[in-house]
C-alpha cells in the first residue's frame, strides 16, 4: 500500500471538463492537533524524551509544564515509580529510593547532617520537613523547582499532608495546599473525646478551618496522610479515619471496618484507586479495602501467608507498599540491615529481592514517588535545601525513566 506523501493530501473535484482534479494541501502538522490530543501523545513519552521535547517551541513547554500533563504523565509513568524514605533518628540521614517494577535493591543517598523527613507525596511534589529549622518545603526534585513554608505548629508538625486543589488543575503552577492537623481536647469529661485542628496552607497563606465535631479518643497510627477524592486522610489506632477535604475545608469521621484489627504494623495507602489498608496480624496479613466511599463500605479482599519465620517475627515485619498485585514487605531484626520480600498474589510465593541498609528506626515511612514536570511557584527566598541536591541524585540513580 502506497501512503501519501505530504503534498498529495487534498479532495478531489469535479472540473469544467468532467475531469477530477486535486487540490493540494499541506499534510496535517502536530501544530493542528488540539491541546488536549497533544498532551495525551506527549504524557505517553518516556520521562526524559518528554523533558526533551519542552525546547522544541513555547506551546510545548507550557503544555508540558502545565499539571493536566503531569497528572496524566503520573499515570503513564507509574510502572516506573519508586519508593523513598528518609530516616527520622539517624544522624546524617539517608534517603533510599526502591523501584517498584520490578523491585530490586534499595539505592542509598547520605544527606545533610540534619534530620529531614520525607512527609507526602502529590503528582511529583514532596512534602519535606526541615526539623532543624522548623519549615516545610514543598519542591519537585526532578525540576529543583521549591518553596519553603513556616510550620505553623511546633508539636504535630509531622502531621501533614499535600494536595493539589482541583479547581486549579488547568493553571500552572497548579495551586497546592499543605494540610498540617493536631489534636485537641474535648471538655474533662470521660470518656475523653477529641476535637481535631487544621490549618490549610494555600495562596501564600496559613489559615484555620473550622474544628471537627468531638470523636472516640483513638492516636494517630502516624503521621502518614493518604490523598483521594480532594480529600487528606489519616488512620487511626482504632482502624478509623479522619477525612479532611482540601476544597470545603471540612472533615470527618469514615468509621473503621467492622471486625478489622490493626496489628503491630500496618500499612495505609491507595490501591487501584480505593483507600486500603493492610495489617500484620499473628494469624497472618489481612487486606482491607474501602470499596465504597460514599456509603463507606469496606470489604475484606486479600489474605496472605506470614513471611516470618519464628513465631514472634511478625513483630519485625512491616509492609511497605501494596498495589493489589504484590506487596513488598521489611524484615527487620535487631542489629541488622533491614531485608526487603515480595509476596506476588498471583504466585502465592515469598521472594527476597534486595534489602536496605542502617535500617535502625522502625517507624520509618516510605512514601510512593512518580516522576513529572510539575511546577512549584518559586516565590521563597531561602537557599535552596541540600537535601534537594541528594533527592535528584538518588532520582537519577534509582528511577530508570
Amino acid at each position: 500500500m502506497k501512503y501519501p506523501t505530504r503534498f498529495e493530501w487534498g479532495t478531489r473535484m469535479r472540473g469544467c471538463d468532467g475531469r477530477d482534479k486535486k487540490e493540494l494541501l499541506p499534510a496535517p502538522t502536530m501544530e493542528d492537533l488540539t491541546d488536549d490530543l497533544l498532551i495525551e501523545i506527549l504524557s505517553r513519552l518516556p520521562f526524559k524524551v518528554a523533558t526533551q521535547y519542552q525546547c522544541i517551541n513555547k506551546k510545548f513547554r507550557a503544555l508540558i509544564s502545565n499539571h493536566q500533563f503531569a497528572v496524566k504523565q503520573a499515570v503513564h509513568l507509574y510502572l516506573r515509580s519508586s519508593m523513598l524514605i528518609c530516616g527520622r533518628r539517624i544522624c546524617p540521614t539517608t534517603f533510599y529510593g526502591i523501584l517498584l517494577h520490578p523491585p530490586h535493591d534499595a539505592m542509598s543517598i547520605p544527606s545533610q547532617p540534619h534530620e529531614v523527613r520525607i512527609l507526602a507525596s502529590s503528582n511529583g511534589l514532596l512534602l519535606l520537613l526541615l526539623r532543624s529549622t522548623n519549615l516545610y518545603c514543598v519542591c519537585n526534585p526532578i525540576t529543583g523547582d521549591y518553596r519553603m513554608l513556616r510550620c505553623p505548629n511546633i508539636g504535630f508538625n509531622e502531621h501533614a499532608g499535600l494536595a493539589i486543589d482541583s479547581r486549579t488543575v488547568s493553571s500552572t503552577p497548579p495551586q497546592y495546599k499543605v494540610v498540617t492537623i493536631s489534636i485537641k481536647k474535648s471538655g474533662s469529661g470521660w470518656p475523653l473525646r477529641l476535637r481535631y485542628e487544621f490549618e490549610v496552607f494555600s495562596q501564600g497563606f496559613w489559615g484555620k478551618s473550622s474544628r471537627s465535631p468531638a470523636y472516640e479518643n483513638s492516636q494517630f497510627v502516624s503521621g502518614k496522610s493518604v490523598c483521594l477524592n480532594g480529600c487528606l486522610h489519616w488512620l487511626r489506632k482504632d482502624g478509623s479515619v479522619i477525612a479532611f477535604d482540601v476544597v470545603e475545608e471540612k472533615s470527618r469521621l469514615i468509621k473503621k471496618p467492622p471486625g478489622f484489627e490493626l496489628g503491630n504494623s500496618t500499612w495505609f495507602g491507595i490501591t487501584d484507586g480505593m483507600i486500603t489498608m493492610v495489617s500484620v496480624l499473628r494469624k497472618g496479613i489481612v487486606v482491607c479495602t474501602l470499596c465504597d466511599y460514599i456509603k463507606e463500605s469496606w470489604k475484606f479482599t486479600t489474605k496472605i501467608p506470614h513471611i516470618a519465620i519464628d513465631e514472634n517475627g511478625y513483630n519485625h515485619v512491616y509492609p511497605i507498599s501494596f498495589d493489589g498485585m504484590q506487596l513488598l514487605m521489611l524484615l527487620r531484626h535487631e542489629r541488622m540491615d533491614g531485608e526487603i520480600f515480595k509476596y506476588e498474589l498471583c504466585t502465592k510465593f515469598w521472594k527476597h529481592i534486595g534489602s536496605v541498609t542502617m535500617i535502625t528506626d522502625s517507624s520509618q515511612v516510605f512514601v510512593p514517588f512518580v516522576p513529572t514536570l510539575a511546577k512549584v511557584s518559586l516565590v521563597s527566598r531561602r537557599r535552596i535545601p541540600i537535601c534537594l541536591h541528594q533527592l535528584r541524585r538518588l532520582l537519577n540513580l534509582s528511577i530508570e525513566v
